[in-house]
């Protein structure tokens, strides 16, 4: 499988995203061999949700322009 490194704290990268690849839920492995889910609406958002340590996920809000709009730390139910 091919390794591919994304820059997620480029808005560029981000806004390219969102706007070239289809609406769904991906499945990557971030640099740090932490499980993380990428859900793309496209054209319109981004999210990533990080699993961390105990149970708890970190969860990012981009918007259409690449922008985060918000950030949060969910306790996994």
């Amino acid at each position: 499988m091919e390794e591919v490194l994304i820059n997620m704290g480029c808005i560029k990268t981000v806004r390219d995203i969102i706007s070239k690849v289809d609406s769904g839920t991906y499945n990557i492995v971030d640099e740090y061999d932490r499980k993380v889910l990428v859900i793309v609406e496209k054209n319109k958002s981004l999210e990533t949700r990080t699993w961390e340590d105990e149970g708890w996920i970190l969860s990012i809000h981009y918007d259409e322009n690449g922008e985060i709009t918000s950030e949060s730390l969910v306790k996994d139910i």
